[in-house]
């Protein structure tokens, strides 16, 4: 999104020809049982916090991410391809894995 604030960038959205969006959470992730996954004592554990919270359904951070993309897509004169790969069914969250 910086390069739509910043025009020292513009060169960069006038490369854009086209997205493709894999498995983007643009609605958010359910995330209570990544939460449970994190240790305190393995890496920067408020930042893994941060991200998930990030992308939890209802963030604000998600929310402005999506108000971001619609103004830039807006500003940009020339037609951009979206395309994007998603679920057609719900399939189970990521579980914990636990070897001996």
């Amino acid at each position: 999104m910086e390069a739509n604030r910043n025009p020292i960038y513009q060169w960069l959205l006038d490369s854009i020809r086209g997205l493709f969006l894999f498995g983007t959470p643009h609605l958010g992730l359910q995330i209570a049982e990544l939460k449970a996954m994190l240790d305190p004592d393995q890496g920067p554990w408020d930042q893994k916090m941060n991200l998930l919270n990030q992308l939890t359904e209802g963030s604000e951070f998600l929310t402005n991410q999506k108000e971001e993309m619609l103004h830039l897509w807006v500003n940009i004169e020339r037609a951009v391809t979206v395309v994007s790969f998603y679920e057609t069914e719900k399939t189970p969250t990521i579980r914990k894995v636990i070897t001996t």
